[in-house]
C-alpha cells in the first residue's frame, strides 16, 4: 500500500471519528440543559437559550475540530522560479526547449518528497504539453543564453532526482528541469507571447501550479554552486 494512500485514509478516518464525537457531545450536552431547563419555570429568555444553545455548542466543537484537522501533519511548498529561459544554443538533441531552476521549500510540519513534474504552455492561444527530458544524473549540459552567456547545468543537479528524496520541513531544495516541444517549431518561443505553467506533487499527492508569465523569460542566469555554473 502506498504511504500517501494510508496517509490519506488515516487522516479520513481521524476526521469523521472526530465528527462523530463532535456530533455525540453535542447531543449530550443539549439533552443535559434541555432536562435542566425542564427542572425549571419556562421564560422566553430561556427558550430562547434552549434552542441557541447547541448551535453554539456545535460552533465551538466545530472549530476544535477544524484546528485539530489542520494541525494534523501534512507538507506544503513554496515554490521559486529562480531561471525560465528557451535559451539560444544546447549541446543536446532535443527540440524547442525550457529550461527551468526551481526552488521548493517545505513550509510544511511534515517530511515529503516532490515528483510528478509537468509544464504546458499557452502560446499564441494554443495549448502544448511539454515532455520531460531524461538524462544520464552524471550528463553536462552546456548552454548558451540569447545574450550570449555560456553556462552549463551541473552533473547532481536534476531536481527530478533530488525531489525523490525526503525533503524536511523547513528545507530548501535548489535544481533544474528540462522539457522539449517537440511539436513546436524551434523559433515558437521567440514568434509568440508564451506562458508556462508548472506542476509537481508532494506525497500526499497534493498538486502545486506555478505561473511562469512571459517576462520572467529569458532573463538574467542565476549561480548555485553545484547545480548552474558559469563557463562553457
Amino acid at each position: 500500500m502506498p504511504f500517501s494512500y494510508w496517509v490519506s485514509e488515516h487522516l479520513f478516518w481521524q476526521l469523521l471519528s472526530a465528527a462523530v464525537v463532535t456530533l455525540l457531545a453535542t447531543a449530550a450536552l443539549f439533552a443535559l440543559i434541555r432536562w435542566a431547563f425542564g427542572l425549571l419555570k419556562q421564560s422566553r429568555q430561556q427558550i430562547a437559550f434552549l434552542i441557541t444553545s447547541p448551535i453554539f455548542l456545535f460552533v465551538v466543537f466545530g472549530g476544535v475540530l477544524t484546528t485539530i484537522a489542520y494541525l494534523q501533519p501534512r507538507p506544503n511548498f513554496k515554490t521559486y522560479i529562480r531561471m525560465a529561459s528557451t535559451v539560444g544554443k544546447v549541446d543536446l538533441d532535443i527540440k524547442s526547449p525550457v529550461f527551468l531552476v526551481v526552488s521548493i521549500a517545505n513550509i510544511g510540519n511534515m517530511q515529503s518528497t516532490a515528483d510528478g513534474w509537468q509544464l504546458t504552455t499557452e502560446l499564441n492561444r494554443n495549448k502544448f504539453d511539454g515532455v520531460p527530458v531524461t538524462l544520464s544524473p552524471d550528463t553536462r549540459v552546456a548552454l548558451t543564453s540569447k545574450a550570449g552567456t555560456s553556462f552549463h547545468f551541473a552533473p547532481g543537479g536534476w531536481l527530478y532526482s533530488k525531489g525523490l528524496e525526503s525533503i524536511e520541513p523547513g528545507e530548501m531544495v535548489t535544481g533544474f528541469l528540462i522539457f522539449q516541444f517537440p511539436q513546436l517549431q524551434p523559433d515558437a518561443f521567440a514568434r509568440g507571447t508564451a506562458k508556462l505553467t508548472l506542476k509537481f506533487a508532494d506525497i500526499m499527492e497534493r498538486t502545486y501550479v506555478v505561473r511562469i508569465e512571459a517576462d520572467q523569460l529569458n532573463g538574467h542566469v542565476p549561480y548555485f554552486p553545484g547545480i548552474v555554473e558559469f563557463g562553457s
